[in-house]
């Protein structure tokens, strides 16, 4: 006899630490204690991740049911931008219509780890989502009319609204 619900265990994803930018998806799961089956027939869970300032963006259920694994996969949108992308709350994961249930038929909790905290995405992964096109100021010392001769000596100051890499001139 089963009478004990299954719970999240974390939240991580697939993909190496590093930058993401528009477009880019992200394989994110959410483990569960013991394999659960998802019932889609009226709705699918959602993950909801904290994708700006007050800013947040809900991921659908992909796969997994009859696993430990639910995988959520995050494509990467316009004007998100995260420094260590997590979900919001510990009520982020929400089966939106859809039952989450194990074998013996017991509902499962889906309260999250506290984003940020041992067992959230943001502890297992540092995902930085990026999609702010940098800024490019060009100035040129010493200020000219617009003549110069031959022998002019002009300083071409470029400074960027963030590090940049592989710049040419």
């Amino acid at each position: 006899v089963d009478t004990i619900a299954p719970s999240v265990s974390y939240v991580t994803g697939a993909d190496n630490n590093g930058t993401y930018k528009a477009d880019d998806v992200l394989a994110l799961s959410v483990r569960f204690n013991e394999a659960v089956t998802v019932n889609t027939d009226n709705g699918a869970p959602q993950l909801t991740l904290t994708v700006g300032d007050n800013s947040t963006y809900a991921v659908n259920y992909d796969s997994g049911s009859g696993t430990q694994y639910l995988n959520f996969p995050y494509t990467v949108q316009a004007e998100h931008n995260s420094s260590d992308l997590d979900y919001a709350a510990t009520t982020s994961l929400d089966a939106n219509g859809a039952t989450i249930v194990d074998v013996a038929g017991n509902a499962a909790t889906l309260t999250l780890a506290s984003p940020g905290a041992t067992n959230s995405l943001g502890s297992f992964k540092n995902y930085v989502i990026d999609t702010t096109a940098p800024t490019m100021v060009v100035s040129v010392s010493p200020n000219v009319d617009g003549t110069t001769s031959n022998d002019a000596t002009l300083a071409v100051t470029f400074e960027s609204s963030e590090v940049t890499t592989d710049f040419a001139t």
